[in-house]
């Protein structure tokens, strides 16, 4: 087995007796790369150690320390001196100093390295921590003293800090290098707003972004229906007509000059149809549509409407004979008011319901949203991540107009029209992550948008979604392998930055087979040295998605 390669680096000070300070944390480390030598192989290094010739020093100690993983820094006081006055004079104030050149190095590395990969050790029978320079002594510094622990025991101390340190890298993963551009690539963590190596599939009928779709949509019809009890109407009543039993107008005789059909249609009781005249019938919610209504809302929210809730008062509606002429209301504000939203009640239970229906399509389905964070210094560009799924562990899921549940079939386009798709896969972006493109943008859609606009506008009632712009919208969500019916994914992001977090883009659908699912993966780019791969892991048995 190849073992993991790690470098530290030991900024050492020859001010002070080598025996309590520079070969006892020299020996610390030589017992750590002993110790861990079946886990990882340590190269413990120091100055101009291995380079031969006569070599640049600053140059060579500042090239090593880019190539470290861990430094090591002994900033035990070697200097103690007086602070000068304005006039030039000593003050009383005595200063104290680490070895310059360790301070130099232990500058350099704190940019280059950061400070989780720095370890300062400090002699205190030389000075204490209080006593070193501020930026220095906030820092997390391991002391130590043979005046008052034996010289073994310091080691085991020393040893076991460096040790937890080299295992921490190795969790983490280790720094890239100058240059060189480094990702992980994992689950992104909203709390702690991290990528972690790891898989946490959702299960896509209990997961967050179906939970918070359906909530949405419950209160916007709770909020309706507050608003519909508020408004306060009588039931419809019924007007007596204005002329009963046949009788004519007063106005209108034999005698009149009245048109004589007219006249002739009143005396036969037949209606005189004008082609120009607008009916009027009074304006209700019929029994039937009142008590689907009460059920969907005792379903689906849980809650009772009140028995006037339908109530329209003398609301009448009024439609023209002729074709695409909408219907006219004639009533109070109020009425008027309350009937708009009644309609708009209807259609949002009725969303809802649909939204139940069509959930049922993914059972047993999850989604997994990967995504990847630059943890380098340098700009990274053309990146590509290869993901292979392991299918003894899951199938995989593909978008396609099939996708959908059986309770529905034929309703693609509606479902297309109501959004539920985005709002069910796309993922959070704020100001720590991000798409790296628009993955709702697709120039295919804004063509066949064009093309029903173009239709609209001669005639056609309105838009009419297939199932074509419905598997169209599924795959700009869910991920497609790069060959039909296999295993194997890509995914492409431009540029990401240093310190940068990205989606890779739609996520990948599965139907678990195991406790235990895996991906592998393999990253590629232009500043990147090839080697970024590895296996992603989840385990339903610990994770309950």
């Amino acid at each position: 087995m190849v073992l993991e390669e790690l470098k530290i680096f030991y900024s050492w000070q020859s001010d002070l007796p080598g025996n309590s300070t520079r070969y006892l944390i020299q020996e610390s480390i030589q017992f750590v790369v002993d110790a861990m030598k079946d886990v990882v192989e340590i190269d413990a290094d120091r100055d101009t150690k291995g380079a031969f010739g006569s070599p640049d020093i600053t140059q060579t100690i500042f090239s090593k320390i880019d190539e470290s993983d861990i430094f090591i820094a002994d900033v035990s006081i070697i200097n103690k001196y007086y602070s000068m006055n304005v006039d030039g004079s000593k003050s009383k104030e005595i200063k104290t100093t680490p070895n310059p050149n360790v301070l130099i190095e232990l500058g350099y590395a704190a940019k280059f390295l950061g400070w989780e990969n720095i370890i300062c050790v400090i002699n205190t029978e030389y000075g204490e921590i209080e006593e070193l320079p501020f930026d220095i002594r906030q820092r997390r510094l391991t002391p130590f003293s043979l005046s008052r622990d034996k010289r073994q025991k310091i080691k085991q101390e020393l040893s076991s800090i460096i040790a937890s340190t080299v295992m921490n890298v190795l969790n983490v993963g280790k720094r890239p290098k100058s240059g060189v551009s480094n990702h992980i690539l994992g689950t992104y963590n909203c709390e702690h707003k991290q990528v972690q190596d790891i898989l946490y599939p959702f299960a896509v009928t209990t997961s967050p972004n179906y939970i918070n779709l359906l909530a949405l949509m419950k209160q916007k019809s709770e909020s309706l229906i507050k608003k519909i009890s508020l408004i306060k109407l009588e039931a419809y009543i019924e007007e007596k007509p204005k002329h009963e039993n046949n009788e004519l107008p007063t106005n209108l005789t034999e005698d009149s000059d009245a048109n004589s059909a007219s006249f002739n249609a009143l005396k036969l009781n037949i209606p005189n149809i004008d082609l120009f005249s607008v009916k009027e019938s009074p304006c209700y919610v019929d029994e039937k549509k009142q008590s689907e209504t009460r059920v969907k809302v005792r379903t689906y929210l849980n809650s009772e409407l009140i028995e006037d809730f339908f109530n329209l008062g003398n609301l009448k509606k009024s439609v023209s004979p002729f074709p695409n002429n909408s219907t006219k209301y004639i009533g109070t504000e109020c009425e008027k008011q309350k009937n708009d939203l009644i309609c708009e009640l209807e259609s949002s239970l009725l969303e809802l319901e649909l939204l139940k229906m069509y959930i049922k399509t993914f059972d047993n389905c999850f989604y997994v949203p990967l995504a990847i964070h630059n943890i380098s210094s340098v700009l990274d560009e053309d990146i590509s991540i290869y993901i292979t799924v392991d299918e003894t562990s899951s199938d995989i899921v593909s978008p396609s107009g099939q996708l959908i549940s059986d309770d529905i079939k034929g309703l693609e386009g509606i479902i297309y029209d109501t959004g539920f798709i985005k709002q069910l896969f796309l993922m959070l972006e704020n100001s720590d992550i991000h798409y790296s493109e628009d993955i709702t943008y697709s120039i295919e859609e804004t063509l066949c948008q064009t093309q029903i606009f173009n239709f609209n506008i001669y005639g056609n009632s309105g838009p009419k979604y297939s199932i074509e712009d419905y598997s169209r919208e599924l795959s700009k969500y869910i991920a497609k392998p790069i060959v039909e019916n296999g295993n194997e994914f890509e995914f492409t992001i431009k540029s990401l930055k240093a310190n940068e977090k990205s989606w890779l883009g739609p996520v990948i659908l599965l139907k678990p087979k195991k406790d235990i699912i895996n991906l592998n993966y393999a990253i590629k780019s232009n500043r990147s040295d090839g080697t970024i791969n590895g296996v992603l892991y989840s385990d339903f048995n610990v994770k309950n998605t």
